[in-house]
């Protein structure tokens, strides 16, 4: 649409440029619509239990507890090499 407005070639400025770029302003509108439904939809599905909290707190009970079994590692391995 730019190459054709800057050369004052109205075809392909305003057909074969502009067609395009509406075309794909309509995709994206069409897919955002099919997002905003599938959120209504798990928004209902799920009701409002959220998972992304117990899944928090499960990740951060086993980080922590990596975390102390490496440290325990760490003591040990130096109490042995001592």
């Amino acid at each position: 649409a730019y190459k054709g407005t800057a050369h004052a070639q109205q075809d392909i400025s305003w057909w074969y440029g502009s067609a395009k770029v509406f075309q794909k302003i309509s995709a994206m509108e069409s897919e955002a619509q099919k997002l905003i439904r599938a959120k209504e939809v798990d928004k209902k599905l799920l009701g409002k239990k959220s998972r992304n909290r117990s899944v928090g707190m499960v990740g951060g009970i086993i980080g922590f507890a990596a975390l102390g079994l490496f440290g325990i590692i760490v003591i040990y391995r130096r109490k042995k090499r001592n």
